[in-house]
């Protein structure tokens, strides 16, 4: 095992690599542009038998983020509640894994393709139809799938006490 500080170092020790595996900490979240780079070029530089590991740590990938990364070359993610010990029988266990995915040519192209709508919080019925059906259709190109989710209030709660109670923190989660 070769252990590097950044991703700069990880591209640099995997060069001329066509087996290794490479595992790659998620912890900052503001960097999820440079990690989602690193797996498209690891991916297109060193071909289908190199495994690409993303283990959460501290902070949570959201479902899009890693579907953007297991389509950009990623093998797997894994999730930061599992523990030391199945962690290294899940890194055993991709050995002999080959990637079998398709990895899109132009990176930003796929990461255009997998930014979420460029709002967050209420929209009126007919801007969040719009919002939505625009965001599938771009997210479609390469595989990356949406949640939408239908909450029915108890008869006592009024829907502008519901919407008030709503707190979005990150773009793209839309209600209506």
């Amino acid at each position: 095992w070769r252990i590097v500080s950044d991703i700069d170092g990880l591209l640099e020790a995997a060069e001329g690599s066509v087996a290794a595996t490479c595992l790659i900490d998620f912890v900052n979240g503001d960097k999820l542009h440079l990690l989602a780079r690193a797996v498209h070029h690891l991916r297109q530089k060193h071909g289908p038998g190199l495994r690409i590991i993303i283990r959460e740590r501290k902070l949570r990938l959201r479902y899009s983020d890693e579907l953007l990364l297991l389509r950009l070359g990623a093998n797997t993610v894994v999730y930061a509640e599992v523990n030391f010990s199945r962690f290294i029988s899940l890194i055993d266990s991709l050995r002999d894994q080959i990637y079998t995915g398709t990895v899109p040519d132009h990176f930003e192209d796929a990461v255009h393709a997998a930014m979420p709508p460029p709002h967050m919080g209420y929209l009126n019925p007919l801007a969040f139809c719009a919002m939505v059906r625009d965001n599938l259709a771009q997210s479609a190109r390469i595989g990356i799938e949406s949640t939408l989710a239908c909450l029915y209030l108890l008869p006592e709660i009024s829907h502008v006490d519901a919407l008030r109670s709503i707190k979005v923190k990150r773009q793209g989660d839309l209600f209506t």
